[in-house]
Protein backbone atom coordinates (compact mmCIF):
# COMPACT_ATOMS: atom_id res chain seq x y z
CA UNK A 1 0.00 0.00 0.00
CA UNK A 2 1.21 3.23 -0.95
CA UNK A 3 1.83 5.46 2.33
CA UNK A 4 3.36 8.75 0.45
CA UNK A 5 1.98 12.05 -1.12
CA UNK A 6 4.82 13.53 -3.25
CA UNK A 7 8.15 12.84 -4.02
CA UNK A 8 10.52 15.01 -4.84
CA UNK A 9 13.34 15.02 -7.69
CA UNK A 10 16.88 15.91 -6.08
CA UNK A 11 18.04 16.90 -10.38
CA UNK A 12 18.33 20.45 -11.06
CA UNK A 13 15.21 22.38 -12.41
CA UNK A 14 16.92 23.11 -15.55
CA UNK A 15 17.79 19.30 -16.73
CA UNK A 16 15.62 16.94 -19.03
CA UNK A 17 15.67 13.41 -19.00
CA UNK A 18 14.89 11.37 -22.03
CA UNK A 19 14.83 7.93 -22.34
CA UNK A 20 14.89 6.89 -26.10
CA UNK A 21 13.76 3.31 -27.22
CA UNK A 22 15.51 2.99 -30.14
CA UNK A 23 13.79 -0.01 -31.50
CA UNK A 24 12.08 -3.91 -29.87
CA UNK A 25 14.97 -5.29 -32.05
CA UNK A 26 17.52 -7.61 -29.40
CA UNK A 27 19.48 -10.69 -29.37
CA UNK A 28 18.70 -12.03 -26.01
CA UNK A 29 15.82 -13.43 -24.86
CA UNK A 30 15.46 -13.06 -21.10
CA UNK A 31 12.64 -14.47 -19.17
CA UNK A 32 12.29 -11.54 -17.38
CA UNK A 33 11.06 -9.56 -20.52
CA UNK A 34 8.44 -9.09 -23.08
CA UNK A 35 7.68 -9.22 -26.40
CA UNK A 36 7.59 -5.27 -26.40
CA UNK A 37 11.26 -5.01 -25.78
CA UNK A 38 12.53 -7.72 -27.55
CA UNK A 39 9.87 -8.41 -30.21
CA UNK A 40 11.83 -7.58 -33.27
CA UNK A 41 9.15 -5.78 -35.13
CA UNK A 42 11.08 -2.61 -34.87
CA UNK A 43 14.31 -2.22 -35.75
CA UNK A 44 14.91 1.51 -35.22
CA UNK A 45 14.51 4.36 -37.02
CA UNK A 46 15.22 4.67 -41.06
CA UNK A 47 15.43 8.45 -42.54
CA UNK A 48 18.39 9.80 -40.64
CA UNK A 49 18.14 13.42 -41.67
CA UNK A 50 14.41 13.27 -40.40
CA UNK A 51 15.34 11.95 -37.35
CA UNK A 52 17.98 14.63 -37.19
CA UNK A 53 15.64 17.22 -37.78
CA UNK A 54 13.28 16.25 -35.22
CA UNK A 55 15.18 15.51 -32.33
CA UNK A 56 16.65 18.76 -32.59
CA UNK A 57 13.49 20.83 -32.67
CA UNK A 58 12.46 18.54 -29.36
CA UNK A 59 15.54 19.50 -27.88
CA UNK A 60 15.10 23.28 -29.07
CA UNK A 61 11.53 23.46 -27.65
CA UNK A 62 12.61 22.35 -24.37
CA UNK A 63 15.25 24.83 -24.28
CA UNK A 64 13.22 27.59 -24.65
CA UNK A 65 10.99 26.19 -21.79
CA UNK A 66 14.02 26.60 -19.16
CA UNK A 67 15.17 22.53 -19.79
CA UNK A 68 18.82 23.68 -21.03
CA UNK A 69 20.62 20.46 -19.94
CA UNK A 70 19.62 17.04 -21.79
CA UNK A 71 20.62 13.26 -20.29
CA UNK A 72 19.50 10.93 -23.08
CA UNK A 73 19.75 7.44 -22.35
CA UNK A 74 19.24 5.06 -25.26
CA UNK A 75 17.44 1.79 -24.70
CA UNK A 76 16.00 -0.68 -26.79
CA UNK A 77 15.92 -3.91 -27.28
CA UNK A 78 19.59 -3.60 -27.96
CA UNK A 79 20.45 -0.17 -28.63
CA UNK A 80 23.91 -0.61 -30.34
CA UNK A 81 22.74 -2.88 -32.85
CA UNK A 82 21.08 0.21 -34.49
CA UNK A 83 23.21 1.13 -37.04
CA UNK A 84 23.27 4.96 -36.55
CA UNK A 85 23.59 5.04 -32.91
CA UNK A 86 27.23 6.28 -33.23
CA UNK A 87 26.35 8.83 -35.67
CA UNK A 88 23.20 9.77 -34.19
CA UNK A 89 25.07 10.23 -30.51
CA UNK A 90 28.35 12.42 -31.90
CA UNK A 91 25.95 14.76 -34.01
CA UNK A 92 23.22 15.44 -31.14
CA UNK A 93 26.80 15.95 -28.50
CA UNK A 94 28.39 18.19 -31.15
CA UNK A 95 25.49 21.01 -31.10
CA UNK A 96 23.72 20.88 -27.75
CA UNK A 97 24.58 20.70 -23.77
CA UNK A 98 24.00 16.93 -23.63
CA UNK A 99 25.01 13.96 -21.43
CA UNK A 100 24.65 11.00 -23.54
CA UNK A 101 24.09 7.02 -21.93
CA UNK A 102 23.92 3.99 -23.39
CA UNK A 103 22.15 1.39 -21.88
CA UNK A 104 23.52 -2.11 -23.30
CA UNK A 105 24.20 -5.75 -22.91
CA UNK A 106 27.18 -5.57 -24.06
CA UNK A 107 27.30 -8.23 -26.30
CA UNK A 108 28.99 -6.28 -29.33
CA UNK A 109 32.70 -6.97 -30.05
CA UNK A 110 35.76 -5.81 -28.47
CA UNK A 111 36.43 -4.52 -32.05
CA UNK A 112 33.40 -2.26 -32.05
CA UNK A 113 33.58 -1.03 -28.50
CA UNK A 114 37.02 0.30 -29.10
CA UNK A 115 36.43 2.33 -31.86
CA UNK A 116 33.00 3.52 -30.36
CA UNK A 117 33.33 4.06 -27.33
CA UNK A 118 34.13 7.63 -27.20
CA UNK A 119 30.68 8.29 -28.47
CA UNK A 120 29.08 7.91 -24.73
CA UNK A 121 29.61 9.96 -21.62
CA UNK A 122 28.19 6.63 -19.71
CA UNK A 123 27.68 3.29 -20.52
CA UNK A 124 25.00 0.94 -18.03
CA UNK A 125 26.26 -2.41 -18.61
CA UNK A 126 23.15 -4.91 -18.03
CA UNK A 127 24.28 -8.63 -16.97
CA UNK A 128 21.93 -11.19 -18.15
CA UNK A 129 22.57 -14.60 -16.20
CA UNK A 130 20.77 -17.04 -18.68
CA UNK A 131 21.64 -15.28 -22.10
CA UNK A 132 25.15 -13.21 -22.03
CA UNK A 133 28.92 -14.76 -21.68
CA UNK A 134 30.23 -13.75 -18.36
CA UNK A 135 33.65 -13.95 -19.87
CA UNK A 136 33.11 -11.86 -22.77
CA UNK A 137 30.89 -9.16 -20.39
CA UNK A 138 34.38 -8.71 -18.03
CA UNK A 139 36.56 -7.96 -20.97
CA UNK A 140 34.40 -5.02 -22.65
CA UNK A 141 34.03 -3.59 -19.13
CA UNK A 142 37.65 -3.60 -18.41
CA UNK A 143 38.07 -2.11 -21.95
CA UNK A 144 35.08 0.35 -21.18
CA UNK A 145 36.82 1.21 -17.96
CA UNK A 146 40.21 1.50 -19.45
CA UNK A 147 38.90 4.13 -21.99
CA UNK A 148 37.62 6.34 -18.75
CA UNK A 149 34.10 6.21 -19.71
CA UNK A 150 32.07 6.20 -16.78
CA UNK A 151 30.57 3.14 -16.45
CA UNK A 152 27.48 0.37 -14.20
CA UNK A 153 27.32 -2.98 -14.18
CA UNK A 154 23.90 -3.13 -13.70
CA UNK A 155 23.56 -7.36 -12.81
CA UNK A 156 20.08 -8.12 -13.70
CA UNK A 157 18.85 -10.55 -10.39
CA UNK A 158 17.05 -12.83 -12.31
CA UNK A 159 14.98 -14.73 -9.24
CA UNK A 160 14.66 -17.79 -10.83
CA UNK A 161 18.72 -18.52 -11.02
CA UNK A 162 19.45 -16.49 -7.64
CA UNK A 163 22.36 -17.85 -6.46
CA UNK A 164 24.23 -18.18 -10.19
CA UNK A 165 23.30 -14.86 -10.61
CA UNK A 166 24.86 -13.66 -6.95
CA UNK A 167 27.79 -15.50 -8.01
CA UNK A 168 28.35 -13.83 -11.17
CA UNK A 169 28.32 -10.85 -9.28
CA UNK A 170 31.59 -13.00 -7.43
CA UNK A 171 33.26 -13.76 -10.18
CA UNK A 172 33.46 -10.03 -11.65
CA UNK A 173 34.89 -8.76 -8.07
CA UNK A 174 37.80 -11.37 -9.10
CA UNK A 175 38.16 -11.57 -12.39
CA UNK A 176 38.38 -8.20 -13.92
CA UNK A 177 41.19 -6.29 -14.17
CA UNK A 178 39.64 -2.72 -13.26
CA UNK A 179 37.38 -1.95 -10.28
CA UNK A 180 34.18 -0.90 -12.07
CA UNK A 181 30.97 -0.14 -10.59
CA UNK A 182 29.03 -3.73 -10.00
CA UNK A 183 24.91 -2.75 -8.75
CA UNK A 184 22.05 -5.79 -8.14
CA UNK A 185 19.37 -4.67 -10.16
CA UNK A 186 16.19 -5.91 -9.20
CA UNK A 187 13.44 -7.15 -12.64
CA UNK A 188 10.32 -6.62 -12.57
CA UNK A 189 7.80 -7.38 -11.30
CA UNK A 190 9.88 -8.31 -7.84
CA UNK A 191 8.96 -11.69 -6.91
CA UNK A 192 11.82 -11.83 -3.88
CA UNK A 193 11.87 -13.93 -1.17
CA UNK A 194 12.49 -11.49 2.65
CA UNK A 195 16.07 -12.59 2.04
CA UNK A 196 16.83 -11.68 -1.10
CA UNK A 197 15.22 -8.25 -0.57
CA UNK A 198 18.27 -8.08 1.70
CA UNK A 199 20.21 -7.82 -1.08
CA UNK A 200 19.02 -5.04 -2.19
CA UNK A 201 19.35 -2.85 0.65
CA UNK A 202 23.43 -2.13 -0.33
CA UNK A 203 23.01 -2.67 -3.77
CA UNK A 204 26.36 -1.39 -4.83
CA UNK A 205 28.52 -4.67 -4.56
CA UNK A 206 31.89 -3.08 -5.67
CA UNK A 207 32.97 1.00 -6.09
CA UNK A 208 36.16 2.09 -7.96
CA UNK A 209 38.64 3.75 -5.90
CA UNK A 210 36.86 6.68 -3.70
CA UNK A 211 38.98 9.52 -6.11
CA UNK A 212 37.89 8.45 -8.92
CA UNK A 213 33.83 8.00 -8.08
CA UNK A 214 34.39 11.95 -7.10
CA UNK A 215 35.98 12.98 -10.52
CA UNK A 216 33.01 10.41 -12.23
CA UNK A 217 30.64 11.16 -9.76
CA UNK A 218 30.29 14.43 -8.13
CA UNK A 219 27.52 15.91 -9.68
CA UNK A 220 25.06 13.27 -8.66
CA UNK A 221 26.93 12.95 -4.96
CA UNK A 222 25.98 16.55 -4.59
CA UNK A 223 22.83 16.12 -5.47
CA UNK A 224 21.89 13.77 -3.50
CA UNK A 225 18.90 11.51 -2.59
CA UNK A 226 15.04 11.70 -3.42
CA UNK A 227 12.91 13.03 -1.02
CA UNK A 228 9.81 10.92 -0.40
CA UNK A 229 7.06 12.47 2.21
CA UNK A 230 4.62 10.39 4.17
CA UNK A 231 0.70 10.90 4.88
CA UNK A 232 1.90 12.04 8.39
CA UNK A 233 4.52 14.73 6.51
CA UNK A 234 7.72 13.41 7.66
CA UNK A 235 10.22 12.83 5.11
CA UNK A 236 13.07 10.74 4.21
CA UNK A 237 15.74 10.26 1.82
CA UNK A 238 15.75 7.08 0.23
CA UNK A 239 18.07 5.42 -2.60
CA UNK A 240 17.16 4.17 -6.30
CA UNK A 241 15.28 1.01 -5.07
CA UNK A 242 13.60 1.93 -2.27
CA UNK A 243 9.72 2.69 -4.16
CA UNK A 244 9.76 -0.34 -5.59
CA UNK A 245 11.08 -2.60 -3.09
CA UNK A 246 8.67 -0.43 -0.06
CA UNK A 247 5.67 -1.03 -2.02
CA UNK A 248 5.14 2.28 -2.56
CA UNK A 249 5.13 2.56 -6.91
CA UNK A 250 1.36 2.90 -7.03
CA UNK A 251 0.52 6.69 -8.09
CA UNK A 252 -3.23 6.44 -10.39
CA UNK A 253 -4.57 9.59 -9.98
CA UNK A 254 -1.37 11.77 -8.77
CA UNK A 255 -0.16 14.47 -10.30
CA UNK A 256 3.34 13.97 -12.15
CA UNK A 257 6.19 15.74 -13.61
CA UNK A 258 6.53 13.14 -16.24
CA UNK A 259 7.30 15.30 -19.46
CA UNK A 260 8.56 17.69 -17.55
CA UNK A 261 11.70 16.36 -15.67
CA UNK A 262 11.88 13.15 -18.20
CA UNK A 263 10.44 12.21 -21.37
CA UNK A 264 10.31 8.49 -22.77
CA UNK A 265 10.23 8.14 -26.85
CA UNK A 266 8.73 4.78 -27.49
CA UNK A 267 10.08 2.60 -30.14
CA UNK A 268 7.14 3.84 -32.59
CA UNK A 269 8.27 7.67 -31.97
CA UNK A 270 5.71 7.90 -29.18
CA UNK A 271 6.16 10.82 -26.57
CA UNK A 272 5.24 9.52 -23.50
CA UNK A 273 6.60 7.72 -20.38
CA UNK A 274 7.85 3.96 -19.85
CA UNK A 275 4.69 3.91 -18.67
CA UNK A 276 2.37 4.77 -22.10
CA UNK A 277 0.79 7.63 -19.96
CA UNK A 278 -0.18 10.65 -21.69
CA UNK A 279 2.01 13.37 -21.11
CA UNK A 280 1.48 17.32 -20.99
CA UNK A 281 -1.90 17.61 -19.64
CA UNK A 282 -3.75 16.19 -22.41
CA UNK A 283 -4.93 12.64 -23.96
CA UNK A 284 -3.40 13.60 -27.00
CA UNK A 285 0.25 11.88 -27.86
CA UNK A 286 3.28 13.78 -30.11
CA UNK A 287 5.37 11.30 -32.39
CA UNK A 288 8.71 11.77 -32.99
CA UNK A 289 8.57 10.27 -36.33
CA UNK A 290 5.48 12.57 -37.64
CA UNK A 291 6.64 14.18 -41.13
CA UNK A 292 4.89 17.21 -39.89
CA UNK A 293 6.33 17.24 -36.09
CA UNK A 294 8.56 20.44 -36.54
CA UNK A 295 5.19 22.26 -37.48
CA UNK A 296 2.53 20.41 -34.95
CA UNK A 297 4.90 19.83 -31.88
CA UNK A 298 4.49 22.98 -29.26
CA UNK A 299 2.74 21.19 -26.20
CA UNK A 300 2.06 22.95 -22.75
CA UNK A 301 4.84 21.87 -20.45
CA UNK A 302 2.10 21.44 -17.37
CA UNK A 303 1.68 18.29 -15.03
CA UNK A 304 0.26 15.16 -16.27
CA UNK A 305 -2.15 13.11 -14.08
CA UNK A 306 -1.14 9.21 -14.03
CA UNK A 307 -3.38 6.74 -15.57
CA UNK A 308 -1.57 3.33 -14.29
CA UNK A 309 -2.36 0.95 -11.73
CA UNK A 310 1.58 0.52 -11.11
CA UNK A 311 5.02 1.92 -12.05
CA UNK A 312 7.81 -0.25 -12.73
CA UNK A 313 10.38 2.19 -14.38
CA UNK A 314 13.37 3.76 -11.93
CA UNK A 315 13.60 6.84 -12.84
CA UNK A 316 9.97 7.80 -13.45
CA UNK A 317 9.36 6.36 -9.61
CA UNK A 318 11.66 9.39 -8.75
CA UNK A 319 10.13 12.26 -10.82
CA UNK A 320 8.16 14.89 -9.01
CA UNK A 321 4.98 13.54 -8.44
CA UNK A 322 2.02 14.31 -5.61
CA UNK A 323 -1.21 12.97 -4.52
CA UNK A 324 -4.23 15.09 -5.17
Amino acid sequence: MNDLIEIKTMEPSNRLHIQYMLSDYCNFKCNYCSEFYNGGAQQGPKDFDSLVKNFKHLLDFYKRNGRTHFEINFLGGEPTLWPHLVKFARTIKSEYDVKITVNTNCSRTLRWWYKNVDAFDKILCSYHHKEGNLEHYIDVLDLIYSKGVPLNALVMMDPTCWNDVATAVEVMKIGSKYPWWITAQEVHPPRYTAEQKEYFVKEVKRRPPLLKVIKQEYKNILKGKTTVTFKDHKKKKVGRNWISLSGNNTFKGWQCNLGIELLAISKDGTLTGTCNNPIYGSNKFYNLYDENFTETFNPKLVPTTCQKEGCWAQPEMRVSKRKI
